[in-house]
C-alpha cells in the first residue's frame, strides 16, 4: 500500500479498483461500475471477489489424486495400500518404483486414454501353463486400495476386449521400461537368466540382417495355435510375419499381406475395422491328408466399412465365424 493511504479511513470497498497515480505517487480510486461496459464484462464480480455465484453449471467433483509415490512391489501376494494407483482417463501414465531413476511410461493402446475409473493394481501375472515369455505385467482393477479387494478385482481389458498387457520381451528390451524390469528382478519374480535369454534370443533373421522384435510398432506373440490376435483390416501394408524359436533365436518362416485386394485396378484394403483372428487346424475337404493352416474370425472388435468404391466383393466381408480370406 502506497504512502499517505489510510485503510482505516478508506478502506477499499466492493466496486472500487485501487491505481497508482505514478506522476503524483498516490492512489486514486475508480467506481466500477462506472466504467465503461467492455470493462465490466471481463468478469462478474462475485467471482473476482471469489463469491459463489447460481450462474453456470455446478462444479465437478474433485479428481481422485494421482500419487507420485513409488509403487514397491508387482507381487500381487505383497502388495500394500502403497501400491494402489490411479490411472483413469490418461493416454499415458508415469509410474515411479523405488529406484527413482526415472518413471516408466504405460500406454492404453492405440492412442485412447485409460477409460474411467481405472484405479488398482499394477501386478506380475503369469500362466504356469505358458512359456514365460507370455507372462507380463497387468492391472487389476479393485473398487479401493484395500490389497484384501485384489482376488475379487478383475483384469483391466484393452481395446481389443483381451486383458490389458505389458508382454515380457517388450518389457525386458524397451528401456522405458526399466524400472518396472528392475522391480521385477528386485521381487525375484524373474530370473536374471530370462532377460539374458530374451535379450539374445528376441532378434529376428530378416533378409537384411537381424532387427530387435522390440522396436517393432506392433506384435503379438502365440504360445499355442488358437491364441487370438488382433488384425486391423484398413493396414493392407502390414505384413503377418510367423515366427519360430530355432536354436537361440527367432527367424521369420512365412509372411501374408493382411486382407489386401491385390488386383491392379485395386490394389488397397477394401474394408476398414478391427477383428479378433486365431488359426485352427484345417478341416476342409481341399486340405485332406495335409497339414494344413486356416485364420478365423473370432470377434468383430470394431464395424467393418466397405471403402472401394463399387467394390465387388472379391474379398468376402468377413464375419464372426467365417474363414479369413487373405
Amino acid at each position: 500500500m502506497e504512502p499517505g493511504y489510510d485503510m482505516h479511513v478508506h478502506p477499499p470497498v466492493e466496486g472500487m479498483v485501487l491505481k497508482r497515480n505514478e506522476s503524483k505517487g498516490v492512489t486514486r480510486s475508480f467506481n466500477l461500475h462506472k466504467l465503461p461496459k467492455s470493462l465490466q464484462d471481463i468478469a462478474p464480480l462475485p467471482q473476482l471477489l471469489g463469491r459463489k455465484t447460481t450462474k453456470g453449471p455446478p462444479p465437478s467433483p474433485p479428481p481422485i489424486p494421482r500419487s507420485r509415490e513409488p509403487i514397491q512391489t508387482l507381487d500381487p501376494r505383497r502388495i500394500t495400500v502403497s501400491d494402489f494407483i490411479n490411472i483413469s482417463n490418461r493416454k499415458s501414465s508415469r509410474i515411479y518404483t523405488p529406484d527413482l531413476i526415472h518413471p516408466s511410461l504405460i500406454h492404453y493402446g492405440s492412442k485412447l486414454p485409460f477409460p474411467p475409473n481405472c484405479c488398482g493394481f499394477l501386478y506380475y501375472h503369469r500362466d504356469p501353463t505358458l512359456p514365460i515369455t507370455m507372462s507380463g505385467i497387468r492391472f487389476r482393477l479393485t473398487s479401493g486400495n484395500d490389497p484384501a479387494l485384489f482376488d475379487s478385482g478383475t483384469d483391466l481389458t484393452g481395446p481389443s476386449g483381451l486383458p490389458w498387457e505389458i508382454i515380457m520381451p517388450r518389457l525386458l528390451l524397451n528401456s522405458i521400461y526399466s524400472p518396472l524390469k528392475n522391480l521385477l528382478l528386485s521381487d525375484k519374480l524373474v530370473d536374471p537368466g530370462v532377460v539374458e535369454f530374451v535379450e539374445k534370443s528376441w532378434r529376428v533373421k530378416e533378409p537384411g540382417g537381424m532387427r530387435d522384435l522390440s522396436r517393432l510398432p506392433k506384435f503379438q506373440l502365440l504360445h499355442y495355435l488358437e491364441h487370438p490376435f488382433e488384425v486391423d483390416l484398413a493396414k493392407s501394408c502390414d505384413m503377418l510375419r510367423i515366427l519360430t524359436l530355432r536354436g537361440s533365436g527367432l527367424v521369420r518362416v512365412k509372411s501374408v499381406t493382411v486382407f489386401k485386394d491385390s488386383r491392379g485396378k485395386i490394389m488397397a484394403a477394401p474394408y476398414t475395422g478391427r477383428i479378433l483372428v486365431r488359426f485352427e487346424r484345417s478341416t476342409l475337404p481341399d486340405h485332406a491328408g495335409i497339414d494344413a493352416i486356416v485364420a478365423r474370425v473370432f470377434k468383430i472388435l470394431e464395424p467393418i466399412q466397405v471403402v472401394v468404391p463399387n467394390y465387388d466383393m472379391r474379398l468376402p466381408i468377413p464375419e464372426e465365424g467365417s474363414l479369413l480370406t487373405t
